[in-house]
């Protein structure tokens, strides 16, 4: 993946059919005095999305560190020694290392190594990344606007923005990185492109974060023949809760949300289709590995190949890999959308 990427966005025309509204590169501009990079593929103003012609500026607001109130897909690259500012946002986060390794740090002293194909699961806590190898390490995260979480009657708040900015300077100002007390590290156990660590994060009863779960998932078959996908997590709502876990644990096939929030891999085997879909989600996507096709309603065929981007704004849509390709493995999020103002369309 380079310094700029490709993104395609669709949206519904005015007969409710899956059109092409966007099609470009988006460039991960440089951070200020920072050696990191980072672009916005997309976002929504709310949650759930709307996905009618009232939000199309997805890829030119000005989101901030987390965008109130709705969601945001962003791409961003660590150099090597690269560490963020100790932050929350009131968000859920779904994050995916799409190379290099990065190290995640909580306000409690633990750590964890991930490394390209492990996933976090960021609840409203209290971090920081740092990029501690040789290479330059990209993630992709998907930020949806959550509930604050409240412990002990005390209401986690953002870190405000002010507060980011000095301690970029500072961070940027200091020669060795702070050791936090009692930290440690975790090996990523993922040896397979069919399996995916995933960290979760949470609170301890004094409000620090902590790791909740550090586990692997292996694929699971899907409806679909030669389809599989990893379902990394879940939520039954949108804003979700990030006070407990009820929702996110258990793996589910084919989790396109009625409701809520997914986050998984998708894999197809050379000649494997997905069942095509009329849904009410917004879509955030990237491919991971090989080439892949989107088929619209129409029948027009889009290829993709590794590092492009999509945005599937709650059109009509299957997954193709082509008989001549490899194995294809695509990273899914996907959000609630609401009902269709399309006349005759169904939501």
């Amino acid at each position: 993946m380079s310094n700029a990427i490709r993104r395609l966005v669709l949206k519904k025309d005015d007969h409710g059919k899956a059109v092409v509204f966007l099609e470009d590169e988006a460039v991960l501009a440089k951070w200020a005095g920072a050696d990191a990079a980072g672009t916005v593929v997309w976002s929504t103003a709310e949650v759930p999305a709307d996905n009618s012609d009232g939000d199309l500026d997805g890829h030119r607001r000005n989101v901030g560190v987390a965008l109130h109130g709705g969601s945001v897909f962003r791409l961003t690259e660590f150099g090597p020694g690269y560490e963020t500012p100790m932050h929350r946002t009131l968000s859920t986060d779904y994050c995916f290392v799409l190379s290099g390794e990065l190290e995640l740090v909580l306000d409690s002293g633990q750590t964890a190594l991930l490394r390209e194909g492990d996933a976090v699961i960021q609840c409203g806590t209290r971090h920081a990344w740092r990029n501690p190898g040789v290479d330059r390490c990209k993630l992709a995260v998907c930020m949806i606007e959550a509930r604050p979480v409240v412990i002990k009657g005390k209401r986690l708040g953002r870190t405000p923005l002010i507060n980011m900015i000095i301690a970029s300077l500072a961070l940027g100002l200091r020669r060795k990185r702070q050791v936090y007390p009692g930290a440690r590290s975790v090996e990523s156990a993922r040896d397979s492109q069919q399996v995916v660590r995933r960290v979760v994060t949470g609170h301890d009863g004094s409000a620090r974060a902590i790791v909740m779960i550090d586990d692997t998932l292996a694929t699971q078959p899907t409806h679909a023949g030669g389809a599989r996908e990893i379902s990394m997590w879940r939520t039954s709502v949108v804003p979700p809760s990030n006070d407990s876990l009820h929702n996110g644990p258990t793996q589910q096939r084919d989790t396109d949300p009625a409701n809520g929030s997914s986050f998984r891999v998708l894999t197809l085997e050379p000649g494997c289709s997905t069942a095509a879909a009329n849904l009410r989600s917004i879509d955030y996507c990237v491919v991971l590995d090989g080439a892949i096709e989107i088929v619209l309603d129409r029948g027009k065929v889009i290829s993709l190949h590794t590092g492009d981007s999509a945005v599937l704004r709650g059109v009509h849509h299957s997954w193709h890999n082509a008989k001549d390709s490899g194995v294809s493995r695509l990273l899914v999020v996907s959000i609630e959308g609401q009902a269709s103002t399309v006349p005759g369309q169904a939501a």
